[in-house]
């Protein structure tokens, strides 16, 4: 019997194990995800890049704007070997928002190719989605663009190294405060998925009640035409002495 109970606490390690190593996989993996840049074509005059930051989250906003016409260039040239360093970049007007008010830009930039904005977690008490947009000079220039954009949300906004020299602390305790703030980020994430799952579910619960009243109010109607019409069909026979 002994030797039993051990085999199945074992199994149970085991398959909690397995489990820890999934979230750990899933967790590394939307880590990398939210680590990617975004590339895109600026195609219209004016191109806008929203973000929902809730308050006491930091937040980075890195761009570059460089020419798809040199990027061409430089791989016709160097038979399609081409780094996006090697593309020459275009000057454009960036403005960075809040959601309260929209009219006072947090941060303006006038004929840059290039930047990076840092929001900092004490941006106030307005949740909501951040805006940046871009302008180009002109319509054709716009067609030319090409926007490397790095977003980076909580955790993943800091800069560990400049904080390091900063503090004056260590790679490990660096690496260590770096998993904190990502499990405080990931408590938060729990908290905001299990408010909107809660909003979600009063507002399935109105609508279900919604739909019975409406249900039993139809019933009602409909009972309620029916004996009318058979009093009025009734009535109507009798009176043409068919009854």
């Amino acid at each position: 019997m002994l030797g039993r109970g051990v085999g199945v606490h074992g199994v149970a390690r085991a398959r909690l194990s397995t489990s820890w190593s999934m979230v750990a996989a899933a967790l590394a993996l939307a880590m990398i995800g939210a680590a990617q840049a975004m590339t895109f074509d600026m195609q219209y005059q004016t191109k806008c890049l929203f973000q929902d930051i809730e308050n006491g989250q930091a937040a980075t906003i890195e761009w570059r704007a460089i020419s798809k016409g040199s990027m061409e260039e430089h791989m016709r040239e160097r038979a399609n070997v081409f780094s996006e360093e090697d593309a020459d970049q275009i000057p454009l007007n960036v403005v960075v928002t809040s959601p309260v008010p929209r009219s006072k830009p947090l941060e303006q930039f006038t004929g840059h190719s290039e930047g990076k904005v840092y929001i900092s977690a004490d941006h106030g008490e307005h949740d909501g989605d951040y805006k940046i947009c871009f302008t180009a000079p002109d319509a054709a220039t716009a067609s030319d663009v090409k926007l490397l954009v790095d977003w980076r949300v909580g955790a993943l906004a800091q800069d560990w190294e400049v904080l390091a020299k900063k503090e004056h602390i260590d790679h490990i305790s660096v690496e260590l405060k770096k998993y904190e703030d990502l499990v405080k980020e990931m408590r938060q994430e729990m908290l905001h998925m299990k408010k909107v799952d809660k909003v979600g579910y009063q507002t399935r619960e109105a609508a279900h009640k919604r739909v019975e009243f409406f249900s039993f109010l139809s019933m009602v109607v409909c009972i309620s035409f029916t004996v009318g019409q058979y009093f009025f069909l009734k009535r109507f026979f009798k009176g043409k002495k068919l009854l």
